[in-house]
């Protein structure tokens, strides 16, 4: 390894690094004390430090993801869920058919109002987490929500509402929402 990343590392970085945590632990002696009671040299602890700037290295030349990647396999969504009853028993949601009906019904009225999808969102959701906020979901993954849910969300352009999409949880209507702070995120991290 550290013949592939010798370029990469540079041993005086690793010796300045060193030197300012002298300073920060009130001087070398100070220093080479507290590395005495956990039983390493001074030299043992240069070695561990450019281990780390090894390892460090490596991983940034395997993990190598693109904002391309991140665009292509990420989408900011918002969605209104109308849940269908799993069996006779169950208090929470409505029948297939009058689930899919009233999904519908919602469907129309947000593509009459866009803009009003959160408000919608906050008084028709039965995902009652997202439905707080104004039916957010946050960025979805691929491969994170049912499939069938991530087919009719990929196929979105920015601020587009799908049709009733049916999943294993009820019936969704799907909006996928502006990305125009990806770069102002990334920066972040």
């Amino acid at each position: 390894m550290a013949d592939k990343y010798k370029d990469k590392v540079d041993t005086k970085d690793i010796d300045k690094e060193v030197e300012k945590e002298q300073k920060q632990y009130g001087g070398k002696d100070q220093f080479e004390s507290m590395l005495k009671q956990q039983k390493m040299t001074l030299d043992d602890y240069k070695e561990q430090k450019k281990l780390q700037a090894y390892q460090k290295a490596l991983l940034n030349d395997k993990v190598d993801i693109s904002d391309k990647d991140i665009k292509e396999n990420t989408k900011k969504a918002s969605h209104i869920l109308i849940k269908v009853k799993e069996n006779k028993d169950d208090k929470e949601g409505l029948s297939d058919k009058k689930a899919k009906a009233k999904a519908e019904e919602i469907q129309k009225e947000v593509a009459k109002n866009p803009d009003k999808f959160g408000e919608i969102a906050k008084k028709e959701s039965k995902d009652t987490s997202s439905a707080k906020k104004d039916g957010s979901l946050g960025y979805v993954i691929k491969g994170q929500m049912d499939s069938t849910f991530e087919k009719a969300l990929f196929k979105l352009k920015e601020g587009d509402v799908s049709k009733v999409v049916k999943t294993d949880y009820g019936y969704h209507i799907i909006k996928a929402d502006k990305e125009s702070d990806f770069d102002k995120q990334k920066i972040k991290t």
